[in-house]
């Protein structure tokens, strides 16, 4: 009919035809189940203007395609999905009205909010302007939308410029750059994917065995901490990743793995803690130094590094099956988990004197359940695979809530009470923050099982 339809089944979307139609249309999927194992179904459909049905049938090797009868399906509710619902529209009015507010201005992208809930703005090459659009990006893979297509589009462009910087590249290019390579299949959008690939491979250094990171030097007082990595830039991996399969570059892929497995040698501590940053001697590649820059101390566990170590685990693992990454992605995960309030949103530092009255970081939180959700779906194991569901199906209800959520508030961001910088000289430990935005919008598209929801995928 009329009536665009998605279908999932057990959180996999077979249907995706999120579309209107001049004729009636049917729509087919399949899927594998196993005998004796319940399976999760969902369905929704929009315009509504015509009749919807829905037929579902099963078969196997010894009975014949029939409808499943009633009896065998069993109504639920997800309290979740409601909340998402609800969100995506709340999510529309925020992305709109800083839409405005830009002034189609494409020269200038927002990174937090003021006090007064306006957005405080960057330039081009600050490491947070791709997160506008790449929000945009999730909103026209949830909606089908085309204006957030052509707006996507309109603040992606802009951000080509930054192929040639060599850190936070999945941040800069990928998380935007990906989606609108998929939505049009223009070669040139993938090529300034792998241009930006090729920018961050620059900083490969092989006595260290990983990328360099640039902009702060260590505070050790050690010559010898020459070398700075960044935790946050692990996150480049992806990009480094996806386009080594691309282009059949095997040196990339063995050498995005490589500092991987460096970052999770040095900046793990015995209690599954990571360091923000950590330094080596570049002439000999001996770590000289853990630190923290935007943490409590160099002691502390700063939680949104803590998060960066979860999802960016998990993405190595994903892409390359090494079993060492799977199990660095869950210590992360474990430790996060281990340490977080009644409530699942971390404070900005899990070692923050004070607790409880420190600020909390949503965008710690968001980030997190992300990787937590995408953690889950990687673990064969079905008591891993519940538990880190369960950790990110319920942070991710609590950053829903309105004690999170800016409803009702001046801000113009989704998310509020998200940790920027608290030590001097930023002192901001309460803003909505454009990448919290972003990965709230990753995390519930990533639960609902919409395609392109990660990076990559």
């Amino acid at each position: 009919a009329s009536d665009g339809v998605r279908v999932w089944i057990n959180n996999k979307i077979i249907i995706n035809d999120w579309n209107t139609h001049s004729k009636p249309v049917t729509d087919k999927g399949t899927a594998s189940l196993k005998s004796g194992q319940a399976a999760a179904i969902r369905a929704e459909y929009f315009d509504n203007k015509d009749v919807a049905s829905i037929s579902l049938s099963w078969s196997s090797s010894t009975l014949a395609k029939q409808i499943v009868p009633n009896a065998d399906l069993t109504p639920t509710t997800d309290p979740l999905l409601a909340r998402i619902d609800s969100t995506l529209g709340f999510a529309r009015t925020q992305l709109n009205t800083t839409l405005a507010a830009m002034k189609g201005n494409t020269k200038t992208f927002p990174f937090y909010t003021n006090p007064n809930g306006t957005w405080v703005t960057s330039n081009v090459g600050n490491w947070t302007a791709g997160f506008f659009a790449s929000e945009m990006w999730q909103m026209y893979s949830r909606t089908n939308d085309p204006t957030w297509k052509t707006d996507a589009t309109t603040w992606t462009l802009p951000l080509s410029v930054d192929q040639t910087f060599t850190d936070d590249l999945t941040f800069r290019i990928f998380n935007a750059y990906y989606p609108m390579y998929e939505a049009t299949g223009n070669a040139a959008y993938k090529q300034v994917i792998i241009n930006a690939a090729a920018s961050r491979v620059s900083t490969w250094n092989a006595t260290v065995g990983a990328f360099s990171s640039v902009g702060v030097a260590s505070h050790s007082g050690n010559p010898q901490a020459d070398f700075g990595v960044l935790m946050d830039h692990m996150m480049d991996c992806s990009l480094v990743l996806w386009a080594a399969k691309q282009t059949g570059n095997k040196t990339w892929t063995a050498e995005a793995l490589q500092h991987a497995r460096t970052v999770a040698k040095d900046f793990f501590r015995a209690n599954g803690s990571v360091y923000q940053w950590g330094y080596f001697d570049k002439a000999t590649g001996k770590f000289v130094s853990g630190e923290n820059y935007q943490g409590y101390s160099d002691s502390s566990a700063w939680a949104r590094a803590q998060a960066w170590a979860i999802y960016s685990f998990s993405v190595v693992y994903r892409e390359t099956g090494a079993s060492d990454m799977l199990a660095d992605a869950r210590r992360a995960a474990d430790y996060f988990i281990g340490h977080l309030p009644s409530d699942k949103i971390p404070y900005w530092d899990f070692n923050a004197p004070g607790i409880p009255t420190p600020f909390r970081d949503t965008s710690a939180a968001a980030i997190a359940a992300s990787g937590l959700i995408m953690l889950s779906r990687l673990n064969t194991d079905a008591t891993a695979a519940s538990k880190y569901m369960t950790a990110g199906k319920s942070i991710l209800t609590s950053l829903l809530s309105s004690t999170y959520l800016a409803k009702g508030t001046t801000s113009e961001g989704i998310l509020q009470h998200g940790a920027w910088f608290v030590p001097p000289p930023e002192n901001n430990g309460d803003a909505s923050l454009v990448w919290g935005d972003y990965y709230l919008l990753e995390a519930m598209n990533e639960y609902m099982g919409m395609p392109h929801a990660l990076p990559g995928t």
